[in-house]
């Protein structure tokens, strides 16, 4: 069966993690959990590195393999750590058909920079609060 009808099929039941994970070639993910941040101007959080471990735990039994699964807690979630995982390890070992997961546990900021509409950041451990578009991850596609 084509993945297409694969997935036309979810319409009458649910899927176990096998059939899904048979509609991919391969499963990848980016697991990012930041509870204290490098600058003490962000504020630091209670649960976020346990949440990303309970999440890349999650994902292995749902059939992405440990081995694939990248998580980076705290000041290893670095901006740079998490930009060279993203575009650079992941650009080179995924194929079309492979699914992606990325999960951040950690602050997010919005700006409104004049004239020019707001726009999300994602924190990373090494964040400036006062140079975001520079220090942080944007959530614009680009």
């Amino acid at each position: 069966m084509s993945n297409l009808r694969q997935r036309d099929n979810l319409v009458t039941g649910s899927p176990g993690p096998s059939q899904i994970a048979g509609w991919y070639t391969d499963s990848w993910a980016v697991v990012v959990g930041i509870d204290k941040y490098q600058s003490e101007a962000i504020r630091p959080l209670a649960c976020a590195t346990s949440n990303a471990l309970r999440v890349a735990e999650a994902i292995v039994q749902l059939g992405f393999p440990p081995d694939h699964v990248f998580k980076r807690l705290n000041e290893e979630a670095s901006k740079q750590e998490i930009e060279r995982l993203l575009k650079s390890v992941l650009y080179h070992n995924t194929r079309p058909d492979d699914r992606l997961l990325f999960f951040f546990a950690g602050h997010g900021k919005t700006e409104e920079p004049t004239g020019a509409g707001s726009e999300g950041f994602l924190l990373p451990w090494d964040a400036d609060p006062n140079d975001l578009p520079y220090t942080a991850l944007s959530m614009m596609m680009r």
